[in-house]
Order: structure tokens, then sequence, then C-alpha cells
């Protein structure tokens, strides 16, 4: 008898019963842990880096033929991100014998691009050439990186082909 009662332990019936009793839960519980991780992902992203600081206060005078412009950073650099910095300054400017579109977008293009460099109070300028007979309009943003500023005032004047008019600011 005792040898019968050894079979009947060792038969399919009582194994699949011992692996289905405290072992299914955990089996489950794996399986649904698993699952949840699962699903559409995108693609990765870099991380934010935060925009450069805003150019303020663009100001410019004019002066036989050249025009200087002036401004202010909002914030000082760090000197891990001075190394790459540099203000763009971007220039429109438009036939003063040709009407003036005034729904048509201005279409600005890089004149200058200055390299950062730390000035007391964070005041930068700098003096470019001029064209009679334009108008033109300035504004200036720095770049760090592959990163933009935001773009600071627009400035805006006439430069007549007679004579050079008194600075507007």
């Amino acid at each position: 008898m005792a040898r019968q009662s050894d079979t009947r332990r060792l038969t399919p019936v009582t194994v699949r019963r011992f692996i289905g009793g405290p072992v299914r839960p955990w089996l489950w519980l794996l399986l649904v842990l698993v699952l949840a991780g699962c699903g559409v992902k995108g693609p990765p992203v870099p991380p934010e880096r935060p925009l450069p600081p805003t150019v303020l206060d663009l100001t410019y005078r004019l002066t036989d033929q050249r025009v200087v412009l002036a401004w202010q950073l909002a914030a000082p650099l760090s000197k891990t991100a001075a190394g790459g910095s540099a203000f763009v300054v971007l220039r429109s400017r438009n036939r003063l014998d040709q009407p003036f579109c005034e729904t048509c977008p201005l279409v600005f293009e890089r004149v200058a691009v200055i390299p950062y460099v730390d000035a007391p109070e964070n005041r930068f300028s700098t003096e470019l050439a001029l064209d009679p007979g334009y108008d033109y309009r300035f504004k200036v943003h720095l770049e760090t990186g592959p990163a933009a500023g935001n773009d600071s005032n627009l400035v805006r004047f006439d430069v007549p082909v007679s004579a050079m008019p008194a600075a507007e600011e």
C-alpha cells in the first residue's frame, strides 16, 4: 500500500497541481509587469537647453554714412556658454525710391557676427557702413551654439541720397 501512495504522489496530476498552485500568481504578476512596460514609444528627445539671454535696448547713432549700434545683454553668460557665443546683427533694407509694401514680410540678412566677450555692464556695440538711398531696419540676437536667443527691439531709419539724417532714437 505504501508503494501505491508513493506512485500517486508522482503522477502528473500531482505535479501539475504543485506547479499550478503557488507559482501561478507569480507568473501572472511577472507577465503583467512585462506587458505594462511594452508599448509604442516615441523617438529619443534631446534635453532642452535654456535660451540665451535676450538682447535689450538696441539703439543707433548715425555718423558719416555709418551707423553705430549699441545694446545691452539681459544677463552675463557663464564662462562655459561664453566660449561659443556670438551676437548676430540682422539687417533689412528697402530702396527709398520704391514704394514700401506694408503687408510684405521683412527679409533680414546677417551683416555681422560679433564674438561674445565679457564687457562692463553687459554693454556691446558695433559700427557698420551704410549705403545712401535706403530705409534700414536692424535687430540683434545672441547665439550660443545651436540655440538662438530672442531678437532685440527693431530700430528703423532712412539714409537719403542727398544727406545723412539726424539720429533718431
